[in-house]
């Protein structure tokens, strides 16, 4: 496809990397509305962490759910790699949490030998060495508990999010190893840390996970964090630091997936994906890993006009200038290009939103082309593979989605799925076939209509003079 078919293509078919994203200004992430349409704009802004007693109010109350069925491998495999930067989400927080770190030889500074930690739930002074015998002295505790957590509302959790919730630096602490089998998965009314000036954080700590993964506490364990934080009424939630840096200079590209309308959206931002995954999006993992801050650069455009707004991503210059003069919002880069792996660009023709997907995956690329979808090559260069556990794609009934309903959450049409694409595609090359075929005109819906054969881009195509 060519720059000016393409740009014309993308700003006819919306969903060339389209999203339907309800952005909270609260949170410092900047809305754009018009009409019932809703978009995308992240832009850095300074935030002051909420007061824990406030965001205590605002989880849900219920009993606990029943343990049945928990297992440690519902949460993924123990210490996963989750950000690919070659090392062990244990080894990266006991690297974020001791001091004095010496490393294990030929580990690349990965796997930590020693170190002193200043243990927050006791106040002791540990060092710790690594060994059969001596490792246990100190062990990363998820301060808020996975079997608690599963009886707490993980259970309603996809797989990856679950994985996500286990490897997540926010819940995870280096500490005294007896304290950590002593806490064992006690909630707040079952367990509190000896040190009592670590009490104030270590519960607002619990709340702000428990938000971010929108779990609930019970009526005892919200009682007992009242009463630790009636003694520190000033305490925040900490923030969400994500201080856990690839070592390799690479970022994770988060995929989000709306069901109602099929589309799929990718973020280097955390804030961006929470909010996504609060307002009902289902988080997907990593799409794959995205060089920091050097290669070409990928841009991120933003199309308000469509209802639900629309991004397209392209390193293509000409595309991104043609996009703009056509009325699109340039929102800057959203990542860059470098690297070995490929990600490979597909199109559904049949499409509105949702037109496009990207991945890493070779076999997810191959089985959309299988269901009618147009391989475009590779989009651009990852310096690693992702992580995702996505829905097999499917193919929607009607090539019409649903507008949203609101604002400032997706709307959900009866049902939400893909549009399908017919088992014989019809393709015309120019209008002197379409006249021949007896379908002129075409129009934008009709089987066989391209947005090359509709020039003046009013929706219909090869008309009759």
């Amino acid at each position: 496809m060519n720059d000016s078919v393409r740009a014309e293509h993308a700003r006819k078919h919306p969903g060339g990397r389209t999203t339907v994203i309800a952005i909270l200004a609260t949170i410092g992430i900047t809305v754009s509305l018009s009409a019932a349409t809703l978009g995308t704009h992240t832009a850095a802004a300074a935030e002051q962490q909420p007061l824990a007693t406030d965001v205590l109010q605002q989880l849900p109350v219920s009993k606990r759910a029943s343990k049945s069925g928990y297992q440690r491998t519902q949460f993924g495999p123990a210490w996963a790699d989750m950000n690919h930067n070659g090392c062990d989400t244990r080894n990266d927080i006991l690297k974020r949490d001791l001091t004095n770190i010496t490393y294990r030889s030929n580990t690349h500074n990965c796997v930590v030998a020693s170190g002193h930690l200043n243990d927050p739930y006791t106040g002791k002074h540990i060092d710790f060495v690594r060994g059969n015998t001596t490792s246990t002295a100190v062990q990363i505790d998820h301060v808020v508990a996975l079997s608690d957590s599963w009886q707490t509302g993980a259970q309603n959790l996809s797989f990856v999010e679950r994985e996500d919730f286990a490897n997540d630096p926010y819940n995870l602490l280096a500490v005294d190893g007896p304290a950590n089998q002593e806490k064992s998965d006690g909630d707040a009314s079952q367990w509190l840390p000896s040190n009592t000036g670590y009490r104030c954080s270590y519960v607002a700590r619990q709340i702000g996970v428990k938000q971010k993964y929108s779990l609930w506490v019970t009526q005892s364990e919200k009682s007992a964090m009242e009463n630790v934080l009636s003694s520190c009424p000033a305490q925040q939630i900490p923030a969400d630091s994500h201080d856990i840096t690839p070592s390799n200079n690479s970022q994770p590209m988060y995929r989000l997936y709306n069901k109602y309308t099929g589309e799929h959206f990718y973020t280097a931002s955390v804030k961006e994906r929470d909010t996504l995954r609060s307002v009902g999006w289902i988080y997907e993992g990593t799409g794959w890993q995205a060089p920091v801050s050097t290669g070409a650069p990928v841009y991120r455009l933003y199309n308000k006009y469509v209802a639900g707004g629309d991004h397209h991503y392209t390193t293509n210059i000409s595309e991104r200038d043609d996009l703009v003069e056509l009325g699109w919002i340039y929102e800057g880069v959203g990542w860059y290009s470098a690297g070995s792996v490929p990600v490979y660009r597909q199109y559904n023709p049949y499409a509105r939103t949702g037109t496009h997907n990207y991945t890493t995956s070779k076999t997810e690329n191959d089985a959309l082309v299988g269901q009618g979808w147009h391989a475009e090559g590779i989009g651009w260069q990852a310096v690693g593979a992702g992580h995702t556990v996505a829905p097999q794609p499917s193919k929607p009934a009607n090539p019409k989605p649903s507008q949203p309903s609101q604002p400032s959450t997706p709307a959900q049409p009866a049902q939400p799925s893909r549009p399908s694409a017919p088992s014989a595609p019809v393709h015309y090359k120019n209008c002197t076939e379409v006249g021949k075929a007896g379908k002129a005109p075409l129009h934008r819906g009709d089987p066989g209509y391209e947005p090359r054969l509709d020039r003046d881009n009013d929706g219909v195509a090869c008309e009759t003079k």
